[in-house]
């Protein structure tokens, strides 16, 4: 199918089109100013091809900012010669705005008289879009070598401009006087491409999809356009890789995801799809299959993604105690594993309650089942750590059976169920503590989920706050640690030994360049200073300085720390605990917990 666009000299003229039909037209003055105009109406809505940048579902537009090239022969002979084998291919300005016509002025750099050419034959070959071609120039004439990205950024309803190549055509006998219709071709195949029965979850946000085509696949990459005959041949190389940036991209409500790209005409025998998100990779290999893309056409493909294998991308878990208010939704996820098709979400946050609820009623009730998951949590250095939280609930039939709180570890598909202590009385809104243990999992990485389910006849609504992971309340003692010294400070010492309870310090120079340095306020280390605690089960360390440039932190061998301001923090399970500085830290408290 073609798409027709007017080619004036000097004087401007709008052109209607219908139906491709040309319409009667001004004449125009006898010079030219050395700018050709090339106008358009908007193309007729045509079912089977969409030939041009801004597809609405049903018709085509140029588009804002859009450009072209123009070069041009009269008699067989290139104009705007740049030495003997180059000549000019002349960019045009962008259009300025989104509408119904197009117009295009491309100024030619040079004046020429062509008044007593009426017999010759001027020709001219248009290339959509201008950034296709980087040089301004053509160096074999008429040979131009063009670049069809191979990272492509559609948009929800429509391909990426910069991979829609079109090549144009029109000629007169003498200069033109009036407008001269321009064919357009394309020289690429379209390719929609639906990817159907995608198992993302509802927090997963779309970064790319990929299509890699079997080996020797040309589909992208630079080629060498021949402007008159509108044909592609001797490719640089074969690029059988396509990448779409699909950021901008939407899951549909059928859980389909729509994708365009452009590509050179091709026969597709074999075709890996990757789809990347925030969370996972899902990818499918499809072989055995013929699907020739063919040019100036948009060709359909549905591909079923079910079967799609899904790898997890590796997360960093957070550290050891962790909490949550689900205020927000934070680090938290929602998974949906049934949802109906009249319920847009099941879990929810309600920021203004400030808490995390969950419901399947809507008029009625529905059958359902969701998680919110936390994130994964490091469990190193833990003791005796417990889940706390505060819910309540109404309306279920039976909240122990309808619900359910699970943990799983890191690189386990596999929930398991927890034994919570309380529930809340389903009767009112009152909220209610809840703990289980996750002594088992001590030292693991693991995740937490509330799991919530409905029927057609029953649906409950469950609500959520105050999510925390902690050592349990047990025998457990605290003692600070300071200076004792009195009098004028002291340097360079080979050791130190402070206590406070059952817990022992000892500081050492460990054959460092300097030595611990002492006074009534302080206990200063330097670089390679280590400290010794001993005396009971040390669960947590917690050291202050004077100020957060003189916290220099420390290593240890075992459990978790954090560094923040003037305070680093120690978790783990240690009868002899060693610290080395990092540098020169000034130290006003040690505190320390212990069993």
């Amino acid at each position: 199918m073609k798409r027709y666009f007017s080619v004036l000299a000097a004087a401007f003229v709008l052109i209607f089109f219908n139906a491709c039909d040309k319409q009667e037209v001004n004449s125009v003055d006898s010079y030219f100013d050395g700018t050709f105009v090339f106008n358009s109406a908007k193309p007729e809505v045509v079912e089977d091809i969409a030939t041009r940048t801004g597809w609405t579902g049903s018709s085509v537009q140029w588009l804002k900012d859009d450009r072209i090239r123009i070069a041009f022969k009269v008699d067989n002979e290139w104009q705007g010669k740049d030495g003997e084998d180059a000549v000019r291919i002349y960019a045009s300005k962008p259009l300025t705005a989104d509408t119904d016509k197009a117009s295009f002025e491309v100024p030619t750099e040079f004046n020429k008289d062509y008044s007593s050419m009426s017999k010759s034959k001027f020709e001219f070959f248009g290339l959509y879009p201008s950034k296709a071609v980087s040089s301004t120039t053509i160096s074999n004439p008429p040979s131009v070598t063009i670049s069809i990205p191979n990272e492509q950024t559609p948009k929800e309803d429509s391909f990426d401009a910069t991979a829609d190549i079109l090549v144009g055509k029109a000629e007169t006998t003498g200069k033109p006087t009036e407008a001269l219709l321009m064919s357009w071709n394309r020289i690429v195949a379209l390719g929609q491409i639906t990817l159907k029965n995608l198992k993302v979850t509802d927090d997963e946000a779309f970064e790319t999809v990929t299509f890699t085509a079997q080996e020797g696949a040309d589909l992208v990459g630079s080629h060498s356009l021949d402007i008159v005959e509108g044909t592609v041949s001797n490719p640089k190389g074969t690029n059988n890789v396509i990448t779409v940036n699909a950021s901008g991209l939407k899951l549909a409500e059928d859980k389909s995801l729509k994708v365009w790209i452009g590509l050179l005409p091709e026969t597709i025998t074999s075709l890996t799809v990757t789809v990347e998100t925030n969370k996972a990779v899902y990818t499918r290999e499809i072989t055995g299959i013929s699907k020739t893309f063919v040019k100036n056409k948009r060709n359909v493909l549905g591909i079923k993604m079910d079967s799609a294998t899904r790898v997890e991308k590796e997360v960093t878990p957070v550290a050891y105690p962790y909490s949550a208010s689900l205020s927000e939704l934070g680090d938290f996820t929602i998974e949906n594993v049934i949802i109906p098709e009249d319920l847009t979400y099941v879990w929810t946050i309600d920021t203004g309650n400030k808490y995390a609820k969950a419901s399947a009623y809507k008029g009625s009730a529905y059958a359902s089942e969701a998680l919110l998951i936390s994130p994964y949590i490091d469990m190193s250095g833990s003791v005796n750590p417990i889940l706390t939280f505060k819910h309540t609930s109404k309306f279920f039939t039976d909240i122990q059976s309808e619900t359910a709180v699970l943990v799983r570890v890191q690189g386990s598909d596999s929930w398991s169920a927890l034994e919570i202590d309380k529930y809340p009385t389903n009767n009112d809104w009152t909220f209610v503590d809840a703990t289980a243990s996750l002594e088992a999992y001590k030292n693991n990485v693991i995740q937490i989920a509330f799991k919530y389910t409905s029927t057609d006849t029953a649906a409950g609504t469950w609500e959520i706050k105050n999510f925390k992971i902690d050592e349990a309340a047990g025998n457990t003692t605290t003692v600070t640690i300071k200076s004792t010294h009195t009098g004028t400070a002291v340097q360079d010492l080979e050791s130190l030994t402070e206590s406070a309870g059952a817990i022992k310090a000892i500081f050492s120079k460990n054959n460092a360049q300097n030595g611990i340095y002492e006074s009534q306020q302080q206990i200063r280390v330097y670089v390679g200073n280590t400290i010794t605690l001993t005396g009971g089960t040390i669960n947590k360390v917690v050291i202050t300085c004077s100020g957060d440039s003189y916290n220099k932190g420390f290593t240890v061998e075992s459990g978790s720390t954090t560094s923040s301001g003037a305070t680093w923090t120690w978790t783990g399970s240690s009868t002899s605990l060693v610290l080395t500085s990092l540098g020169s830290s000034r130290i006003t408290s040690i505190d320390v917990t212990y069993e």
